[in-house]
């Protein structure tokens, strides 16, 4: 392997460590108050619905899915599944940043950020869910406007749509719909296309809401 064609592998193979070294301590413990409480909501949200929280109904069914996947585990289940969310954010991060700021600072605030996760509870939450549904929506979102393919921009909204049952306060995302706006209107002087585009993205998003 020549040392030129080492250097443009080296980002992604450190972001595939930081994405992946959480796995040394996903089985840390359980915290009653935390990881306790989801797993109670994941066993008995489809049994039960009318115990669970019509803010957060999204990420509950998320989790009663993972926790129905499997026969036994399901703590560690879910812990895996927030290694696996967060290792979609660093992705969906890097690739949109990497354009606009050096490597090695996204990468290093990649790394400081997945050690902060670490130290909180660590399983699938409304709050990690939140998280995917919101950096998945901005990667699709700049890749619908940065490479103009209108289907990548309505997955962005539809995300930001569905994301409002992960959490109810996520409805402020929802002041994303300026993107195309401002993306078409004022740096590309489109303003036909500016206001079509956020017409069909804003119905989008509504839909996905209802």
């Amino acid at each position: 392997m020549t040392l030129s064609r080492l250097k443009r592998l080296f980002p992604w193979l450190f972001l595939g460590l930081i994405m992946a070294w959480p796995l040394l301590i996903v089985n840390k413990g359980i915290d009653l108050t935390d990881s306790g409480f989801y797993l109670g909501t994941y066993r008995y949200v489809f049994s039960h619905p009318e115990f669970t929280n019509i803010s957060t109904i999204l990420s509950s069914w998320l989790g009663g899915l993972i926790y129905a996947l499997v026969p036994s585990g399901q703590l560690l289940a879910i812990k895996l599944a927030a290694v696996a969310i967060y290792a979609a954010i660093a992705y969906w991060t890097f690739a949109v940043l990497r354009g606009y700021f050096p490597d090695w600072l996204i990468l290093l605030s990649l790394l400081l950020s997945s050690i902060f996760a670490t130290t909180q509870f660590y399983c699938a939450s409304y709050n990690t869910f939140s998280y995917l549904f919101l950096s998945s929506a901005i990667f699709f979102i700049y890749r619908g406007l940065k490479d103009e393919l209108l289907a990548f921009l309505l997955v962005g909204a539809a995300l930001l749509g569905l994301n409002v049952f992960n959490r109810l306060p996520n409805i402020l995302q929802w002041g994303l719909m300026v993107a195309p706006l401002w993306y078409y209107w004022i740096c590309l002087g489109e303003r036909a296309r500016a206001l079509k585009d956020t017409l069909y993205f804003c119905f989008v998003m509504v839909a996905a809401f209802f």
